[in-house]
């Protein structure tokens, strides 16, 4: 369970970064 729990923290902040990245790009895009 720890290591699971160890993994989701894991992966949660990388897929946040992913995620904030396009949203920028959408926010660009639709400045644009």
């Amino acid at each position: 369970m720890q290591r699971q729990q160890a993994q989701n923290q894991d992966f949660t902040q990388p897929e946040v970064g992913v995620e904030a990245k396009p949203s920028l790009k959408d926010v660009l895009s639709d400045l644009s």
